[in-house]
């Protein structure tokens, strides 16, 4: 799209200095602006680049050609048919339509409410996000105008991002200024800004918190300016993030609640408190891991704690130059949206209630066969009659095999491996891997289970460095830990119990990627043919709340390090 976008736009540049159009003029001057000289795989790394292009195509584009029929002159019918002519060559230009321009919109408000932005500085080009206590920022001469932010202050409130919509209808309000809006489009933003303060301030006064199962707003009340107002109420000052009206927080089933919880993951875990953020206590270091391989002993691999209870961990440099070329050449052609044999997306209170589990769907993904074993089909166990159908693929299984000390080649061990692609905003839900097998939940489509079991385990190994976003948050019981996206590197983490039943603190998710794109390789481990290396203890294995039963969590033992 943006290699079409430069086509056309450098065309009607050429096309201005030949023929007379007050229209073409006036759009090359203020909407399309000037061309840039970036490359088109930096260009459209920045969210509001990207944002800018879709609106061009959906909207720009289609409008300029209307405005040149109607100027009705010689020269811009001129114009008009070599624009026809140059849309008619275009192979995604003229396909992008309104509804890619509201996923656009929506992209932009998950990344600015996830990373709480600074709007007055983002419309203006300038994002800045924090990453392991590091701040990047990333400039452009794109800019948000003040009919989009008008749209997107409306599209926060419509998401429930309150406290995002009061940034972008003040930022809006700036914006008329400077643009000398006349009176008519600068009195529908002054109305715009005292619904949100009044919806806002409304909200905060009846439900005594900020946070609920449908919206969030800030901890604070907001005076006619849009900032915090002077005298605060006393619930206000003792409002504290571990304490929420459960049946606020649960109203829709908690989604809301937790995707709130797991954004404040991807910022570092502050914004949701009433205090600074104590020290994790979880002696969390490097290690040479063996697992007392004599073989491995010898050349050891790079392990980093991320927590020890739940056991996440990340490996570094376990994938080579060469593996993460083969499994991004392999999956690019491949992408695609859906998943087969996977029931439909949606996921009902009936649902929850009755224990279906959540499916995920991904952004963009491939799925790799990396062997076939002969019995497969025959739901036969034949674990010494296989085919390698991708070398490369099943020697970094191979080497996982070593690393996790867990069987992942042999029939059974493992699920097929999932390359997906995540670009700008692109995130994924909060949930737990398994699928809840050993505790009675629905896995209706899921018969292999039987021969497999759950999911005892999760790789996820990173084929690009993601500029900014894009890591992996653990929120829930008293879990707060966020991995980061490396090159070559693969995070893994334990999903069950001792006993089989689902760990609740391996609920995660991924954060919205806010600048580039993230590319990472999945590979889910089974349970069943694993039970030599991590030994079940079933006798607690019946269904049962977490919360009331003690569990051993699943880990390596001491002697596995150096």
């Amino acid at each position: 799209l943006c290699k079409e976008d430069r086509t056309v736009h450098h065309e009607l540049v050429s096309l201005n200095s030949v023929y007379k159009s007050v229209q073409l003029d006036y759009y090359l001057k203020n909407v399309f602006g000037n061309l840039s000289d970036i490359s088109v795989n930096e260009y459209v790394k920045h969210p509001i680049n990207s944002y800018n292009l879709i609106r061009r195509a959906s909207i720009h584009m289609k409008e300029l050609a209307r405005n040149l029929q109607k100027e009705d002159t010689k020269d811009s019918s001129e114009i008009m048919k070599l624009l026809e002519v140059l849309l008619g060559e275009s192979k995604i230009l003229n396909a992008v339509t309104n509804k890619d321009l509201y996923g656009a919109l929506k992209g932009i408000l998950i990344i600015s409410h996830t990373y709480d932005t600074d709007i007055e500085k983002f419309r203006k080009g300038e994002f800045a996000v924090q990453q392991r206590n590091n701040v990047t920022v990333f400039k452009t001469e794109s800019k948000l105008k003040m009919d989009d932010l008008h749209v997107l202050a409306e599209a926060a409130v419509e998401m429930g991002f309150i406290n995002t919509a009061v940034k972008y209808v003040g930022s809006a309000v700036n914006a008329a200024t400077e643009e000398k809006a006349d009176n008519v489009n600068r009195k529908k933003i002054l109305a715009l800004r005292k619904k949100i303060l009044n919806m806002h301030n409304g909200l905060l006064s009846k439900r005594k918190t900020y946070l609920t199962d449908e919206q969030i707003t800030n901890p604070y009340f907001l005076d006619d300016q849009l900032q915090r107002r002077g005298k605060q109420p006393k619930f206000v000052k003792e409002l504290k993030h571990e304490e929420y009206d459960v049946s606020l927080i649960l109203k829709n089933g908690g989604d809301f609640f937790d995707m709130q919880r797991m954004m404040d993951g991807c910022r570092g875990f502050n914004s949701l408190r009433s205090a600074p953020k104590t020290e994790v206590k979880q002696d969390i270091k490097c290690n040479f891991v063996h697992h007392s391989d004599p073989y491995v002993k010898l050349g050891p691999f790079k392990m980093e704690f991320a927590s020890r209870s739940p056991h996440i961990v990340m490996f570094h440099e376990i994938m080579t130059e060469e593996d993460i070329n083969h499994f991004v050449e392999f999956a690019t052609p491949r992408l695609s949206r859906s998943r087969e044999n996977l029931p439909d997306a949606s996921y009902s209170k009936r649902d929850r209630a009755e224990g279906k589990v959540k499916v995920i769907y991904k952004s963009v993904q491939a799925w790799m066969k990396t062997i076939d074993f002969a019995g497969m089909d025959k739901e036969e166990y034949t674990p010494n009659n296989f085919t390698i159908l991708d070398r490369r693929a099943e020697k970094l299984s191979s080497r996982l095999e070593k690393a996790l000390d867990l069987n992942v080649t042999n029939q059974w061990s493992s699920h097929q491996y999932q390359v997906t692609n995540y670009g700008l905003a692109g995130l994924c839900e909060v949930h737990v891997d398994p699928h809840g097998y050993l505790e009675g939940a629905d896995v209706s489509g899921k018969e292999h289970l039987q021969n497999s079991g759950d999911y005892i385990g999760t790789v996820m190994g990173y084929l690009e460095d993601t500029p900014a976003g894009g890591g992996t948050t653990f929120f829930k019981f008293d879990t707060e830990v966020t991995i980061w996206p490396t090159r070559g590197s693969a995070a893994f983490w334990f999903s069950l119990y001792t006993d089989g039943v689902r760990d609740p603190a391996s609920s995660h998710g991924g954060c919205p990627v806010a600048v580039g794109s993230k590319w990472i390789l999945n590979k889910w481990i089974y349970s069943f043919n694993n039970w030599d290396r991590q030994p079940c203890h079933p006798s607690n294995s019946q269904r049962h709340a977490y919360e009331d039963v003690q569990k051993d969590r699943m880990s390596w033992p001491d002697s596995s390090y150096y």
